[in-house]
């Protein structure tokens, strides 16, 4: 097993799990938000989520949904449902979620801790992107009163096909990657307002492969790329590098 995933700090530290009903939003129109039946489905899902690992020691989290159009009324009053619900259930645990439009959510003073999925340098911009989208989040939070809410950067990276290696970075390499994994690293550890970060993602995964899909040419062999590793579980340099950042930190933490 990779010094990276020693058992032995999970066994010292614990493995923290962010629990989420299956609501990812980044194409769900505002129409279907509204509708009550969907709203049910969703509240029925908490319920059941809450219920089934409720004395699991390793939930930190409840998620109520992932990257929702959350800059909108009817979404406000759909997730203010949810996290009420959350709270008489249990009052032990994070009540949180993942927004796409962070610089125009008006969900954020909701919830206890506030997730951000961007991904500069990959589907917009470039890395250097984060630095004035956060100074600009920051300050809406605090505008909306929730300038005092935890923030974690829940999603970032960019994809790189396990084997193409070049002399510089470019789209798709396992240099271009690297790159956009360890200068976001950077940034977010220079904000003292960003509590955590969570790199999409572990592993390559298959992807939905259709010519007319908005991401179609972001799939590239069929597979989201934007695993530290391969399919097959072999790293590749980003894998190297968000090694050699964390054990790094870890000493300078000590």
């Amino acid at each position: 097993m990779s010094q990276l995933f020693n058992p032995q700090i999970f066994c010292e530290n614990g493995i923290i799990f962010w629990s989420e009903i299956p609501i990812w939003g980044a194409m769900l129109p505002n129409a279907t938000v509204c509708e009550p039946l969907f709203q049910e489905r969703a509240l029925t899902m908490m319920k059941e989520m809450v219920h089934t690992h409720l004395h699991h020691p390793s939930v930190v989290f409840w998620s109520v949904h992932n990257e929702l159009d959350s800059r909108t009324q009817d979404a406000y009053e759909m997730t203010e449902r949810m996290v009420e619900l959350v709270k008489e259930l249990d009052t032990s645990r994070l009540i949180t979620y993942a927004t796409m439009h962070p610089l125009e959510d008006v969900l954020l003073p909701l919830f206890d801790v506030i997730g951000i999925n961007k991904y500069y340098g990959w589907y917009e911009g470039h890395v250097d992107g984060f630095r004035e989208m956060l100074q600009k989040f920051h300050e809406r939070a605090e505008q909306l009163g929730a300038g005092d809410k935890p923030v974690l950067m829940t999603e970032f990276g960019g994809a790189g096909i396990a084997g193409d290696v070049g002399w510089e970075p470019r789209l798709f390499s396992e240099d271009y990657q690297a790159h956009i994994v360890t200068e976001a690293l950077e940034i977010f550890r220079g904000d003292l307002r960003i509590g955590g970060t969570y790199i999409w993602q572990f592993a390559d995964i298959r992807g939905d492969l259709k010519s007319n899909a908005r991401h179609f040419r972001d799939r590239a062999r069929s597979f989201n790329n934007k695993g530290l590793v391969n399919e097959y579980r072999k790293p590749k340099q980003s894998f190297r590098e968000v090694r050699r950042i964390y054990r790094a930190w870890s000493e300078q933490d000590r």
